[in-house]
């Protein structure tokens, strides 16, 4: 599947916002070894985009066209005090796809909840696991420097700095 790119012009069926060639540059850049193959390079690519799109509730602004299938392009974003303009992918956006394609490599980005808490109990022989039954599993955020890099494009929560 060839990756068809979102440029800000709401680009039909698009599936990314970087190309293989960024994904090869930035992991060249540092030192990361990642496929050699376009194809699982992209689908690392397209497993980034999956967690990307999984975050629309924490974006700043909206769509900007009602029928476009990415949450990017939008309007309504203010990146260092500045309006984002309304056909403008934001270069945090694309590093966090970057970083997020990194992180694929190695993680599931969207892992399933088991519904399981921790191991309480464990026997080897005939295999005896007992999980502690909270209801819910805490899961702590794995990607601190995608989090990092997508920051700005998240909603502030009605706080804002005002410098004098």
């Amino acid at each position: 599947m060839a990756l068809i790119i979102e440029d800000g012009s709401i680009v039909a069926n698009a599936n990314s916002y970087v190309p293989v060639a960024d994904l090869v540059m930035y992991a060249r850049a540092r030192g990361v070894t990642i496929p050699d193959m376009d194809e699982d390079i992209e689908a690392l690519l397209i497993r980034a985009m999956d967690f990307l799109e999984s975050l629309r509730a924490k974006y700043q602004g909206e769509k900007a066209n009602e029928s476009q299938l990415l949450q990017w392009p939008r309007v309504g974003v203010t990146v260092d005090n500045f309006n984002l303009g309304k056909g403008e992918i934001p270069r945090e956006l694309k590093y966090g796809q970057l970083a997020l394609a990194l992180e694929a490599k190695e993680s599931d980005l969207l892992e399933n909840d088991t519904g399981k808490g921790p191991v309480i109990s464990e026997k080897i022989g005939p295999i005896d696991i007992k999980y502690e039954n909270t209801g819910k599993v805490e899961k702590v955020a794995a990607f601190a420097k995608a989090n990092a890099l997508l920051a700005p494009l998240f909603k502030r929560n009605g706080l804002t700095l005002i410098r004098s």
